[in-house]
């Protein structure tokens, strides 16, 4: 026979604790309530399995499940995780049915939910159950910085974002955004799950264009990120042989600088990057293949004071200009490296563009020097520069093709690196 069940005094809210369990707050155990839950012969026996009754009392499941929760330190619950101890049985009970037990008002309704489920198995005790959408919306919110602008991309409505980052918090068991006055910034938690996250992003798309390619029959599309001296010699001849042996393939090329292209490659945006290849350290889940090699040096327009001067000393080369790629850029990295080695302040560009075109013909109208490869002098607008000697910035650079290591490749992209592989064969310097 069941008991009367007691009603919580009132400085327990049943509401209040309802709402700490659903904010996963910290909520003292109240294992005096247990036996005011109403459970009948037959819940008992669904919950035990096999149809046999269960007893009364310090053997019941409910008993089991409470007996679990710890008296001497608060217990915090969080969706589809049940606390250590509790039997393998309870691993899958929802918050709504941990809240009902504390505040001592399990009813028949929950309990036919909880225990009609069956029992995970020994291998399955982890109880993520993320999903791509909860991931998208974790990585937009990310990369807006504000979950109102996160909700005004994504096409939905601000609660249902804020609800959905919530669920993933509570999952987790952490906060992955710091709420400030203005937005909201990543936790170390949440750098941590942006690096896993923008992958599977990543391997998601990888997989549905290799299902789209399968199911059309098709060479498919190919995105490749192109540095400067790619963008003009090379890549263009390789594009245009794959394109004559395959007219159905269709190519987007997007230049830049190696920083940039490399982060839009690794967040799947590119196929692949055909540019200076980066060090061991900066290559992590990148798939390189080394293609030409040139020689970097200090370039300056014909009949520049300094034109023809032998081994000039880096020092004298501080009392002019500079025009250099973005500072990001591993070219401007390099040279603020080479000066700092010899114990000199780096120069100061008065001058940073992206544009390669830009650069050269600055260079071309005052006496600016810069730095790049020895094989720019070849293009149509460098035709009045010149390299100086200066041995401590002499330096030779390694480019290629660039790819994210388990990537996927259509044939389309295929292709193309075959073309710019048997090009780069014979001319090796680019």
């Amino acid at each position: 026979m069941s008991r009367k069940r007691r009603t919580p005094g009132r400085s327990e809210d049943p509401t209040m604790l309802e709402e700490q369990l659903q904010e996963g707050l910290e909520v003292p155990s109240q294992r005096s309530d247990l036996r005011d839950v109403d459970v009948d012969q037959r819940h008992r026996k669904e919950a035990a399995g096999g149809g046999k009754p269960v007893a009364e009392g310090a053997n019941s499941p409910l008993t089991s499940l409470w007996k679990a929760l710890p008296t001497e330190q608060p217990h915090r619950l969080r969706p589809g995780c049940a606390a250590p101890g509790i039997p393998e049985r309870f691993s899958n009970a929802d918050i709504h049915f941990r809240t009902a037990l504390i505040n001592g008002r399990a009813g028949r309704s929950v309990l036919d939910r909880i225990f009609s489920r069956p029992c995970p198995s020994v291998a399955a005790k982890s109880c993520f159950q993320m999903n791509i959408r909860q991931l998208e919306y974790f990585l937009t919110v990310a990369e807006c910085k504000s979950m109102t602008l996160a909700a005004t991309t994504l096409g939905v409505a601000q609660p249902t974002l804020t609800k959905t980052v919530r669920a993933l918090e509570l999952e987790l068991g952490v906060k992955l955004f710091e709420r400030m006055p203005r937005g909201v910034e990543l936790t170390p938690f949440g750098h941590s799950l942006l690096r896993h996250a923008e992958a599977i992003r990543v391997q998601v798309g990888d997989a549905r264009n290799e299902i789209d390619a399968l199911r059309g029959g098709t060479y498919g599309t190919v995105v490749i990120g192109a540095g400067p001296a790619w963008l003009r010699r090379l890549l263009p001849q390789a594009v245009a042989r794959a394109i004559e042996k395959n007219p159905s393939i269709r190519v987007h090329i997007e230049g830049g600088f190696d920083d940039a292209l490399l982060r839009a490659l690794r967040q799947g945006e590119l196929d692949l990057v055909v540019a200076e290849l980066p060090p061991a350290e900066a290559a992590r889940g990148l798939k390189m293949v080394s293609l030409t090699s040139d020689r970097l040096g200090v370039c300056c327009r014909r009949g520049h004071e300094l034109d023809g001067v032998r081994n000039l000393p880096l020092s004298q080369l501080l009392k002019y200009p500079w025009v250099m790629p973005p500072e990001t850029t591993r070219a401007h990295q390099r040279l603020r490296a080479l000066f700092i080695a010899a114990d000199l302040s780096p120069p100061t560009a008065v001058v940073q563009t992206e544009s390669m075109a830009f650069l050269l013909q600055m260079i071309r109208f005052f006496d600016a020097l810069t730095l790049t490869v020895s094989t720019t002098l070849t293009l149509p607008e460098a035709a009045d520069l010149v390299m100086l000697d200066v041995p401590e910035l002499e330096a030779v650079r390694s480019a290629g093709i660039i790819r994210r290591k388990d990537g996927w490749l259509s044939p389309a992209a295929k292709s193309v690196v075959q073309e710019l592989v048997e090009i780069c064969k014979w001319q090796p310097t680019n």
